[in-house]
């Protein structure tokens, strides 16, 4: 998990100077001890298609990401690109609100939508579990035929 975070949060600093933003703040959130970061309040944990796992720490308003990029982002180690799952849990592993869960889905939504439209991309939550709120992404594959293979 630690090889992937640090390519995580090093992909995130190259979109972050390509959009010509500072990433001071971003990587001083970045700690080993979710405890110890300034600012973060949230954990997003990244499946890297079942190869890796990576872990981002968030600002509340989750801006300091961006969903689209790391979905489409080469991780050459692990010959994938981009995740298939995101967890999103509170950086102190209390229960997630439910006002949250609409905030952080009205968010990954505006996010993912910003750069895939509903024919590239298909994405859904799961909010059952009260610590994580989790978010299934996949590419969306249409039938061949009109049998539906």
């Amino acid at each position: 998990m630690v090889e992937a975070t640090v390519l995580m949060v090093q992909a995130t600093a190259a979109y972050y100077r390509i959009d010509g933003r500072s990433c001071d703040d971003f990587l001083a959130m970045q700690k080993y001890n979710p405890a110890q970061s300034p600012g973060a309040r949230y954990a997003f944990t990244f499946d890297l298609h079942g190869k890796a796992y990576a872990r981002l720490l968030v600002d509340p308003e989750s801006h300091t990401i961006d969903l689209a990029d790391l979905y489409g982002h080469p991780w050459e180690p692990y010959r994938t690109a981009g995740y298939s799952q995101i967890w999103i849990s509170h950086t102190d592993w209390t229960d997630i609100t439910e006002k949250e869960v609409e905030v952080l889905e009205k968010q990954v939504t505006d996010d993912l939508r910003y750069d895939y439209t509903e024919d590239e991309l298909d994405f859904w939550f799961d909010d059952s579990n009260a610590k994580y709120l989790y978010v299934y992404v996949h590419d969306h594959d249409e039938p061949d035929d009109e049998n539906g293979e």
